[in-house]
């Protein structure tokens, strides 16, 4: 039922949280408490029912369950599949929700996130971990910081390391959305380029992802690294981003149009990063001598 907008308001209005925050701490089936995260999620997706839900409850119970522990159970009730609903429910709550996001922090619920995201075997875990810290850091400098301080980045960062580039595309693309998330004050920016793999991994994506969704995020990251930070400029100037940023352009810019449309949002902000780039002088020199500029009028012309 609360998969149909049109049931979602009065489910609640029948007072259906309350049996389900208790039945997520009570409960010992797994199967049952995966039906019920979703049941929270699928509620979620109605705005007017986010906060309904969470000051009833809802996403403290599902902050308990996400991080209880599981290693040394011989019957858990949070396996795999639950904690990747549960996350999954928490991206919905989070979304468009500031206060939501200021929540979870409050709940302590980042951290068994961050933890989740790094040691989960499960690939679906993983994305929907990464999909929370993405949502919590959206345009909220203080919840970024906190996910940050909690080790974040490093966590994001080690989920795309251990990923697969061609078959692991939804884990990339909430991962580079997650990244770029961060980086929205110029404190989180500084500390998110910081980090020795996030740079390497933003060009490593841009050169080499086969998909557009995922082509777009990591030029997204790139532009949101290299906003304001002239250390950031640096860094993935030397890392040989210019050159990724060309290459792209060549290798989609020129397509037939029927071809090249997917591709049109990640070009439009490979343009906006290599714009960022060339606020740096180092980069202005090495652009000049890829002939970069030959290529950009080029590609007006054709476009």
């Amino acid at each position: 039922l609360a998969l149909h907008e049109g049931a979602r308001v009065p489910i609640m209005d029948s007072g259906a949280v309350a049996p389900l925050v208790l039945q997520a701490r009570r409960c010992r089936s797994p199967a049952v408490l995966a039906q019920l995260c979703k049941v929270m999620g699928c509620l979620a997706l109605q705005p007017e029912n986010r906060q309904r839900v969470a000051g009833e409850g809802g996403m403290q119970a599902l902050c308990e369950l996400i991080g209880e522990a599981t290693e040394f159970a011989d019957f858990p009730r949070c396996t795999n599949g639950v904690r990747s609903n549960a996350m999954a429910a928490m991206v919905n709550f989070m979304y468009q929700s500031d206060a939501n996001r200021k929540l979870l922090v409050e709940l302590k619920g980042v951290a068994p996130i961050v933890d989740a995201a790094v040691n989960s075997p499960d690939s679906a875990v993983v994305e929907q971990a990464v999909r929370c810290l993405g949502n919590v850091s959206f345009n909220q400098p203080y919840t970024a910081s906190m996910v940050v301080a909690s080790r974040g980045v490093d966590s994001i960062c080690g989920a795309l390391e251990a990923s697969d580039l061609t078959q692991d595309e939804a884990i990339f693309e909430a991962g580079t959305i997650a990244l770029a998330n961060l980086c929205n004050s110029e404190q989180n920016q500084t500390a998110v380029g910081a980090s020795p793999a996030c740079a390497k991994l933003a060009v490593h994506v841009c050169a080499h992802a086969p998909s557009p969704h995922v082509i777009l995020g990591g030029f997204r990251l790139v532009a949101a690294l290299s906003f304001a930070s002239f250390t950031n400029k640096t860094r993935l100037g030397e890392l040989g981003c210019l050159n990724v940023c060309l290459q792209t352009l060549r290798r989609y810019g020129f397509l037939e149009p029927s071809r090249a449309e997917p591709f049109y949002p990640g070009l439009d902000w490979c343009c906006k990063a290599l714009a960022s780039l060339l606020l740096h002088r180092g980069n202005q020199v090495t652009f000049r001598d890829c002939w970069g500029l030959q290529l950009v009028v080029d590609l007006c012309l054709e476009a």
